[in-house]
């Protein structure tokens, strides 16, 4: 089978993915990398006339997501950590982008932005759970913020994005 129906297969009933079958731990990242390629594929969750559609699986793995999304904060559940966050809000963030649907997912996209540049720690970076961190959950953090930049309905503080590269800068060791 391709590949894309070997994945596809793995959803389960309620939307979800999960990386090895039996591990229910970061549930939300695992369906958003699930779904990741599918995008790239230019599979939405609206219909397709490609010849093999897969909008329901799209479909069905992001209304898990935003099921499992605390309409207060804009966090995942499903999550352990910041780098779900990321993974999370760069699959919204993609899924708007490329369907500009407003009514299904800009409120969920920028609630979950909201969440990741309030978890911002003091030198701009990310941690874990919130504080400062590393440059491997920065780059999930930066790339979800810039996936929905790109979406222009999305607002993202120019503030938030300008204390990470200059996170990166120092880290890097360079004062330019």
């Amino acid at each position: 089978a391709a590949p894309a129906a070997c994945v596809a297969k793995q959803q389960r009933q309620n939307g979800s993915c999960v990386f090895d079958g039996n591990n229910s731990d970061d549930v939300a990242s695992s369906t958003c990398l699930a779904l990741l390629p599918f995008f790239a594929a230019g599979q939405t969750h609206k219909p397709s006339k490609s010849r093999v559609d897969y909008h329901l699986f799209v479909e069905r793995g992001l209304n898990f997501l935003m099921s499992n999304q605390d309409p207060a904060t804009g966090k995942f559940r499903g999550i352990s950590n910041m780098y779900g966050q990321g993974i999370a809000t760069v699959a919204l963030c993609e899924a708007y982008g490329m369907t500009g649907d407003k009514s299904k997912l800009l409120a969920a996209a920028q609630k979950a932005v909201n969440y990741i540049q309030r978890q911002q720690g003091s030198d701009g970076s990310w941690n874990y759970n919130s504080g400062n961190g590393d440059t491997s959950i920065v780059g999930w953090q930066i790339q979800a913020l810039k996936s929905a930049q790109m979406c222009k309905d999305i607002v993202v503080d120019k503030g938030v994005m300008d204390r990470a590269k200059g996170f990166l800068i120092k880290i890097a060791g360079n004062s330019k």
